[in-house]
């Protein structure tokens, strides 16, 4: 499969130097990195979990991720099943 973006001026530059300092060298890596990520979040939350960001001596306050596509899949821990177009377009 081919996907092409359209990324503001700007981001372009963020993007490239993410991708340097993580060491990817295509953006396919980039994508597949990505969407790992993504998919280890989405089966988190479709198990009823969040995600947090904790600093390692565990001094500091945690950090919970959000995002909206979070709201469409934490319902779905009890019914186990995708996201409906219906329940897609009320999150809209």
């Amino acid at each position: 499969m081919r996907i092409q973006l359209e990324v503001p001026t700007g981001k372009d530059e963020r993007i490239k130097q993410w991708m340097k300092d993580a060491g990817f060298k295509t953006y396919s890596e980039l994508f597949n990195n990505t969407m790992s990520v993504f998919t280890w979040v989405a089966n988190e939350v479709k198990h009823g979990r969040i995600v947090i960001s904790q600093d390692p001596s565990g001094q500091t306050h945690e950090k919970q991720f959000s995002m909206p596509f979070m709201d469409v899949l934490a319902p779905l821990q009890q019914t186990n099943e995708a996201p409906s177009e219906k329940s897609l377009a009320a999150k809209s």
